[in-house]
């Protein structure tokens, strides 16, 4: 047999990844938070974050893992540009324990003898020590390491017989360009340089590959784990980006540089440093030296690679307000109050927008025309999102303002402004927890259940019209009755479905989950239609016409 056993290589890939995979969850549950710690807290200096990538990658067996976990932790704001790019120097350099472990290990022993104790003591203390979580993680990565090597044997297995008569001289004139880009193709598809560099090493071993053609091979394979980690940046800002294109960027310069003296390194590995009789060893250490070369070089000059990149990559406007975004740094108190009560008007607008949407009702019948001109740029599923992030700029503003120099009568309308985006949000998010109530009502072929659902949609349609008819009118005398009204309408309708409810079951038998979600949705109706009037009373009122409507209202 001279072909090579291509099941048993896709079957020994498979196997090698799976225990990669097992030993990193089962590390990162036996570490608890202490990675996150370590790559948090030890990334004050360059040198520092170096080391920390280093060991964090190490330990873990993949440089994706804490390079993804540095985008995180770069994204949240808790890890400066030029720490984040030295954890991924670290990164790149830890990966190379990878290598050695294989070649040192893969290829010195019988790897069947070496896996199976792991395999067999792995496996039954993960599936046996369930009711003890450490012992079982314990078993875990146990078995990923002997699936690890388990993998491995079988991928040599399979190209053995191959690799005795395999010639290669008929593609000696394809150049080490070929072989590098073979290294970042197989390494884009199996998303994983370690499985990459196992192949190589592999292949190295049985003959296949000569040593410069498998150095040229894990080059490419440096540049092609980049991929999994620039996939992790796609829609995560500009901050994440400058990380991920670091990993491109250290990994490209390293990789044209190293392919540029690919002779040079390989005559010192074989010759100079004796490693000729042993090429596993030799691509190990070639592949060190390429990486720590490459952190030496980088080093000093990660603080003008992070200005560079933030260049490069300039935060877009992710604001959602309309009328606060622009203020000017120093503010002015009337001018600044004026603006935030005109941005929780249109909180208001797309609280309504919401609210109605879900109970499927067009806001075009409550809202007026000039909001879908101007403000209705949110899709549904993204209207209580901007919502939250308009509620946050809101109240930062809002604390910058408190900071200024104010009189009474702003520092009393910047509270009423604050207490009415509250009960703004509040009851947006009061529906949107019974949104499944409301599916579940909708979707029902129960006869009864859905004139329910259409009772609640024209209830909620005629408060937000009548709410809407108040807001439009100037005079607050009007509006202090008017909500009084509503604070009426509102428990009357609440008493009426509860009737309606009780007058049904008396006689029938229902499904007891349809009840409960009509039970889920009227309360949260009754809530959120309070927390509304809340609002508005915060918004258009003065503290004396407020506290006329609670003396109306006396239950708040």
């Amino acid at each position: 047999m001279d072909t090579i056993d291509y099941w048993g290589l896709i079957a020994g890939l498979g196997l090698f990844l799976f225990g990669i995979m097992l030993m990193e969850e089962a590390i990162k549950t036996l570490s608890g938070k202490a990675f996150k710690i370590l790559i948090r807290k030890y990334t004050a200096t360059p040198l520092r974050a170096v080391g920390t990538g280093t060991v964090a990658t190490a330990i873990l067996q993949s440089s994706s893992a804490v390079t993804l976990m540095t985008l995180a932790f770069v994204g949240a704001g808790i890890m400066q540009m030029s720490s984040a790019i030295g954890v991924v120097l670290g990164a790149n350099l830890g990966t190379t324990v990878t290598s050695w472990l294989v070649a040192s290990l893969g290829f010195k022993v019988k790897i069947e003898a070496l896996a199976m104790p792991f395999v067999g003591i792995g496996g039954l203390m993960y599936l046996f020590l369930e009711g003890k979580p450490r012992a079982a993680q314990l078993g875990k990565l146990l078995l990923g390491f002997g699936l690890l090597f388990l993998g491995l044997d079988y991928m040599k297995v399979s190209i053995s017989d191959f690799a005795e008569n395999f010639d290669l001289s008929p593609y000696a004139d394809y150049g080490r360009l070929f072989f590098f880009l073979i290294g970042v193709i197989i390494t884009a598809l199996v998303q994983s340089s370690s499985a990459s560099l196992a192949i190589i090493l592999t292949a190295l071993f049985s003959g296949i590959l000569t040593f410069e053609t498998a150095a040229a091979m894990a080059i490419g394979a440096n540049v092609g784990t980049t991929i999994t980690v620039l996939i992790g940046a796609v829609g995560g800002g500009a901050l994440k980006m400058r990380v991920a294109m670091s990993h491109l960027i250290f990994n490209f310069v390293i990789g044209v540089l190293a392919l540029l003296f690919l002779s040079q390194l390989s005559h010192f590995v074989s010759q100079t440093l004796g490693l000729a009789h042993d090429p596993p060893i030799a691509l190990a250490a070639f592949h060190t030296i390429v990486k720590a070369g490459g952190v030496l070089l980088f080093l000093p000059f990660t603080g003008k690679l992070a200005d560079w990149l933030t260049a490069r990559f300039p935060e877009k406007d992710t604001s959602f307000s309309k009328y606060i975004s622009k203020l000017p740094a120093q503010l002015v108190p009337d001018a600044t109050l004026a603006s935030m009560e005109k941005e929780t008007e249109r909180l208001y607008n797309l609280m309504v927008h919401h609210n109605l949407a879900l109970f499927d009702i067009d806001p075009k019948l409550v809202l007026p025309s000039k909001y879908f001109k101007k403000d209705a740029q949110f899709s549904k599923a993204k209207l209580y999102p901007a919502m939250k992030i308009i509620q946050g700029e809101l109240f930062s503003l809002g604390s910058r303002l408190h900071a200024e120099i104010m009189d009474d009568e702003e520092g009393d309308r910047l509270t009423r402004l604050r207490s009415s985006v509250k009960y703004l949000l509040a009851a947006a998010k009061t529906l949107k927890d019974i949104g499944a109530d409301l599916e579940l009502l909708e979707s029902t072929e129960h006869e009864w259940v859905l004139q329910s659902f259409e009772r609640f949609r024209k209830r909620q349609l005629r408060f937000y019209s009548h709410l809407q008819e108040l807001k439009d009118n100037p005079d607050d005398k009007q509006l202090v009755t008017g909500l009084h009204e509503q604070m009426k309408e509102i428990l009357h309708a609440d008493g009426t479905a509860m009737r309606q409810l009780t007058d049904y079951l008396s006689g029938k038998k229902a499904d007891p989950v349809l009840v409960s979600a009509i039970l889920n949705i009227n309360r949260a109706m009754v809530l959120a239609s309070r927390q509304v009037v809340f609002s508005m009373r915060e918004l258009r009122l003065t503290q004396e016409q407020g506290e006329l409507l609670d003396q109306l209202n006396p239950t708040r």
